[in-house]
């Protein structure tokens, strides 16, 4: 990383990162995000290429978060949603429960059977 001087003299660090459609790509630090999830500590950093625009989402080490962090980039905290660690009850869902649930959809009444189901519960 180098750093460099904006005109407001700010200092950014510049980033190489690779961009999965263009190859190696120069950012700023600014350019850069970090997320880490707080549920498992992983991490991933993500920017969007400047020459083709797409979003590019990249394992992160420690040693990188680190790197990005003191150069300035900006860190997202994270978690994994609650319904994960919820116990499962019954059966998984299967093909022909899906089908079943289209065809229910397509019905007259099914807000009506619905709203009866969730009463009655």
């Amino acid at each position: 990383m180098a750093y460099t001087r904006s005109r407001r003299q700010q200092r950014f660090a510049v980033v190489w990162a690779t961009c999965p459609t263009c190859g190696d790509v120069e950012l700023t630090s600014e350019q850069v995000q970090i997320q880490t999830c707080t549920s498992d500590g992983t991490s991933t950093y993500s920017f969007v290429c400047p020459t083709c625009s797409l979003i590019a989402n990249k394992p992160a080490s420690v040693s990188v978060v680190e790197s990005l962090s003191a150069a300035g980039s900006r860190l997202v905290a994270w978690n994994f949603p609650a319904e994960l660690a919820e116990a499962k009850v019954g059966a998984p869902i299967c093909h022909n429960d899906l089908l079943d649930f289209h065809a229910a959809l397509e019905a007259d009444g099914w807000w009506s059977e619905l709203s009866n189901a969730l009463r009655d519960s």
